[in-house]
């Protein structure tokens, strides 16, 4: 029988998205998620502890994630030129 799963996404949105957020699970199967960190501004301390997975009729995950984020170096930026060729003709 398939278990409902969803994460509490109001807690970490701000910083950090998990995908799939909500949906289903096979017993003895395995699933892959993606975190992804996005952060709006430099902060050497992003966390959020315990972050629940609430699993309908099964027992609750909790989840830490953790993020620094900097400030990018615009001193050192310089354009870059280049020129390729993508099509030729064969014969």
């Amino acid at each position: 029988m398939k278990a409902y799963y969803k994460w509490d996404s109001k807690q970490y949105s701000k910083h950090f998205t998990i995908k799939p957020e909500s949906g289903y699970i096979n017993p003895n199967s395995n699933l892959d998620l993606e975190v992804t960190f996005h952060p709006s501004k430099a902060d050497p301390d992003i966390r959020y502890n315990k972050v629940p997975c609430v699993i309908k009729g099964g027992e609750k995950l909790e989840l830490t994630l953790m993020g620094k984020s900097v400030e990018l170096d615009t001193s050192t930026t310089e354009d870059l030129a280049f020129s390729t060729k993508v099509r030729q003709t064969t014969s």
